[in-house]
This record gives C-alpha cells, structure tokens and sequence, in this order.
C-alpha cells in the first residue's frame, strides 16, 4: 500500500520493497523503499518523464519521457533503483509510447509515430534496439508479454455521427 498526501502522481510501479513514482511535476522518481526515500532526477534533455517500470529484483528502473527542445521524441533510460545517472537505451520521434521490462532484461518499447501507426522495438542495452515488427492494427495501448510472444490491442472508435436531437418547443 501506498498512501501519500499528495495525489498527483503521473505513473507509479511496486517494487519489492517499496514503491517508485513519478509525481506531478513529472520531473523525476521518488523512489521509497523499507521507509527510505530518494529521488532521481530526469537528466537535462527530458521536458517531463511520462512513464516508470521496474525490474522483479527491483534492482533497474526504467524511465520513459518527452524532450525538452520540440517535445516530440520519446527517450527510454536505465537507472539503479538505488540512484545513480540515467543512461540511455533508445529514443525515437513519436506521437505516444511505452516500454515494460521483459523476463530476460530486455525492454519492450513501443513507439506510435502517428495516431494509426506503432511498432514495437526490442532493447537489449544502450544502443542495443531490434524491431520487433510494425502492429498490423490501429491500437491506443498496447500491452506485450513478459517473453514477447503475445500481445493485447485495444482500440478506440468514435462514432460522432450517431446523434438523436428533440426539439422541444415551450
């Protein structure tokens, strides 16, 4: 359980021992762990993190955000949970995105350049980016298994047309 007094938190992941969260600010991580805190803060590239995952062992968090200069590139950064720099695994230009750990250590990284198009690329380290495949359907979210062999699209169609009026007269 976690329970704090402030109820603005962009993202949040269960960890082990604690928790981590990004708060409202969006700037960085506060991570709580066996009563402690810490924060990690975004390096100076991010306009705001959107996004938090954690390992099992909860020892590797992973952090997903917008750039600070046009903010349409999503970045995916590797950090210890216990602190330490950020480093850099992958950034691609994007309308939206995700990321998840996968069983082996590798990150899931889904990427929409435009509202109808994603892809899923696979991160094995800094640098280290394979392309999973393009989704052959439109898609909102996106979510992968553990070992990238399934996956859930969910969708949504509006339907602005349908409308009934009643003009009531007085």
């Amino acid at each position: 359980v976690l329970q704090l007094a402030d109820s603005a938190i962009a993202d949040a992941v269960a960890l082990p021992d604690g928790w981590a969260w990004i708060p409202g600010s969006r700037d960085r991580v506060i991570v709580e762990q066996n009563g402690k805190r810490h924060e990690i803060h975004q390096a100076p590239w991010y306009a705001s993190l959107i996004h938090v995952d954690a390992t099992d062992d909860g020892s590797r968090l992973l952090t997903v955000g917008w750039n600070a200069t046009t903010s349409d590139t999503l970045r995916v950064d590797v950090v210890p949970t216990s602190g330490g720099t950020p480093v850099e695994w992958s950034r691609s230009f994007a309308e939206d995105g995700l990321a998840k750990w996968l069983a082996d250590g590798s990150i899931a990284f889904t990427v929409w350049s435009s509202t109808d198009a994603a892809t899923i690329y696979q991160l094995s380290g800094p640098g280290q980016e394979k392309k999973v495949g393009p989704l052959a359907h439109v898609s909102n979210i996106v979510s992968v298994s553990r070992d990238l062999q399934r996956a859930t699209l969910s969708w949504r169609e509006y339907r602005g047309d349908a409308w009934m009026y009643r003009v009531v007269k007085p």
